[in-house]
């Protein structure tokens, strides 16, 4: 029970001071790099701490090496959750406050209030938008009967543009068809009569010409002839002249005229028809944004009135209240959710879990993910319930690392999710969200594999070594060659028996000697260094050739394996310290752990 519970406090030790063995680790590998294949260079450094020793005292903790199923195994620490839950959040926007709630853990029934929000602020803002409503409403109307006013007015412009293009083309056509040939005829006509008048004229000139020569008129009268024939003359020839500028000139003049007026008239029409299609689009936009201003204000009533109503939340569902308390990761301190609590919007107040499937949500850190897929078994201890183990398995790793504590900002986590297994949990056994839960999960199992508590490992330069207590009562140092690790033991592949008796706590009974082997060690392994850099520059700048190390190197090579053994495998001191490297253990198939 002694070297158990020693294991254990080292195991929480670890948990609690992450850095310590990272230290330890970094040394020892170091150390193990450089120097692997050197044992045989200080045999005498050994046999220091190898020479035996008699009266065992009992501040010895001491184990047993054993053989049997050796489970490679993940465990953190998670809290309990339900897989799926009726959550109860603000809708309210911006924030407001939990003006009562119903205490946490009680239960409640589908449709019961469970809390209400403050919304004094809403219901000002609901008088003001109903003001808003109603002005709104006023801009609508005057909007509608300016359209209708402009609609009417351009339906008359229209109509007075249409008849001023027919007046037009009318008079084109009354000129063409009716005045110009009347006043053409007329002329005719004139002309006419200025040839008769003429001929008369010239008849009595011609009459009193004869009459004048035979004594019978006097000159006056046959000179008042002559004049009247002129008279006929001029007046022939200004009928002539008369008619001639209206072919040719009054015409042509009258109707480009003419022509010109009724063209413009269309123009006009089509100039009246665009302004007043203009002139009524912008008081139809006018009208239509008054509208959406409308629907818009109303809208908004309407989003006061949503959010007002939803200040009273129901239960969604028959079941138990459970608080939402979140995690401030900038002060390390819990928001908790209580009347006078200040709550956003969307964000959760309160849930109903379904205590009929329950998961475990746990962050396990980056050195440890990569061993850690989906479907792998799981073991869940529950701190409520320290008897009972649940059985369970991995149902989500998360991709990227979740944000990291403003006290811890390098430490890089994944959040897991394990699925409990409803069937191995007891009939009279209640699972409540928010309990805290040990999670293992079995990433490989392996039969008849030789173990010892990883506490009884240690390193010394390249060697790993476990102390052991002989049947004679004396300690002796064994050199070993390890394999995998669990969080609590290491596999020995070579240099121990099982049922041999070995030492938990060399490190504090052999720590000189340790201590004074290590030093001895790094001293050797410099000196080496030295030498060998000194030796390259001597040689110059060619390459090395077949098996010269290269340059700045020392002699021996760390990944090389020594004859007959084993190269082990990961390091050791902590948690966290037998991790494989790469890609994590096997994955595949392996027997299972008996229930």
């Amino acid at each position: 029970m002694g070297s158990h519970q020693d294991g254990d406090d080292q195991h929480d030790s670890r948990r609690r001071i992450p850095g310590r063995f990272i230290t330890l680790t970094c040394v020892v590998g170091l150390l193990g790099a450089v120097g692997y294949g050197s044992y045989d260079r200080w045999p005498g450094m050994l046999a220091s701490i190898t020479e035996p020793k008699s009266n065992i005292d009992s501040r010895y903790l001491t184990d047993s090496v054993s053989q049997g199923l050796f489970g490679i195994t993940v465990r953190e620490r998670g809290t309990l959750e339900s897989m799926s839950n009726a959550l109860i959040a603000s809708e309210i926007e911006g924030s407001t406050t939990i003006l009562s709630i119903v205490p946490e853990g009680t239960l409640v029934k589908h449709g019961e209030l469970v809390c209400e929000l403050d919304v004094s602020a809403l219901r000002e803002k609901e008088k003001e938008q109903r003001i808003s409503i109603t002005q709104a409403q006023a801009d609508v109307t005057k909007s509608h009967e300016n359209l209708e006013i402009q609609e009417r007015k351009n339906e008359s412009d229209i109509a007075a543009a249409n008849l001023a293009m027919e007046l037009a083309e009318l008079d084109l056509k009354k000129y063409q068809e009716g005045e110009y040939l009347q006043q053409k005829r007329e002329m005719q006509g004139n002309i006419t009569l200025a040839e008769e008048e003429l001929a008369r004229a010239k008849e009595i000139y011609e009459f009193s010409r004869r009459l004048a020569r035979k004594g019978y008129k006097s000159q006056n009268e046959l000179e008042a002839d002559r004049i009247a024939l002129t008279k006929a003359e001029i007046a022939l020839k200004s009928a002539q002249e008369k008619l001639r500028v209206l072919e040719q000139f009054d015409y042509h003049r009258m109707i480009r005229e003419l022509e010109e007026t009724a063209t413009e008239s269309k123009r006009e029409l089509e100039r009246v028809r665009r302004a007043a299609t203009a002139t009524y689009s912008q008081y139809e936009a006018d009208y239509k944004s008054h509208q959406m201003k409308l629907e818009l204000e109303e809208s908004q009533l309407e989003n006061y009135q949503r959010q007002i109503k939803a200040a009273r939340i129901l239960a969604p569902m028959d079941g138990e209240i459970v608080y939402d308390n979140k995690q401030s990761s900038r002060r390390g301190s819990e928001e908790l959710i209580g009347e006078g609590t200040s709550v956003r919007e969307r964000q959760v107040i309160a849930k109903i879990p379904d205590l009929a499937n329950m998961k475990v949500d746990a962050r396990i850190h980056e050195s440890m993910i990569s061993m850690v897929s989906i479907n792998l078994p799981a073991e869940i201890r529950i701190d409520a319930f320290p008897e009972l183990t649940l059985r369970g398995k991995v149902i989500k790793v998360a991709a990227v690392p979740q944000a990291s504590s403003w006290m811890r900002p390098d430490v890089k986590e994944y959040e897991v999710v394990v699925e409990i297994d409803r069937n191995s949990v007891p009939a009279d056994i209640s699972l409540k969200p928010g309990l805290t839960a040990e999670i293992e999960i079995l990433v490989e199992m392996r039969e008849n594999v030789v173990q010892v508590p990883m506490q009884a490992v240690v390193a010394v330069g390249p060697e790993r070594m476990v102390f052991v207590v002989e049947k004679d009562g004396k300690v002796e140092q064994h050199s070993v060659i390890v394999g995998k690790s669990s969080d609590t033991k290491i596999e020995i592949l070579k240099g121990l028996e099982a049922g041999e008796t070995i030492v938990l706590n060399p490190r504090t009974h052999f720590a000189e000697e340790i201590a004074e082997i290590t030093s001895q060690v790094q001293q050797t392994l410099e000196t080496e260094r030295i030498e060998f850099n000194a030796k390259q520059e001597s040689e110059g700048p060619a390459g090395p050739s077949a098996g010269t190390p290269a340059q700045g190197k020392p002699p021996g090579n760390p990944g090389e394996q020594r004859s007959g053994e084993k190269t082990p495998r990961g390091d050791f001191g902590s948690k966290g310290d037998f991790a494989p490297k790469g890609k994590g253990a096997p994955k595949g198939d392996f027997p299972k752990k008996n229930d």
